[in-house]
């Protein structure tokens, strides 16, 4: 895998992380009154349907290659989206 598509995955990565949370901050939201079963449900359908996005996102790019330091890249966006929200609701 040559350096410009490593660094390609490595910023979509973090920015996936970033919009995951973005995404989980607005489920809670609105699953938040909802039946602990159907929420279950939903639950699992959205995390399905996030990670299912993210493969096909890296087949696009890299032929579906995912190393650890993608993961921990999404792990930081996902860090810091979360950071971020803690600082606006302060």
């Amino acid at each position: 895998m040559s350096s410009y598509i490593q660094l390609l995955c490595l910023i979509l990565s973090f920015i996936y992380g970033y919009v995951v949370n973005k995404f989980n901050n607005i489920f809670l939201i609105l699953v938040k009154k909802m039946n602990i079963f159907f929420r279950f449900i939903i639950y699992i359908a959205y995390v399905v349907i996030f990670s299912l996005l993210y493969i096909f996102i890296l087949f696009k790019i890299n032929r579906g290659i995912l190393h650890y330091y993608f993961v921990i890249f999404i792990v930081i966006g996902y860090i810091i989206g979360y950071v971020k929200r803690r600082k606006y609701y302060d």
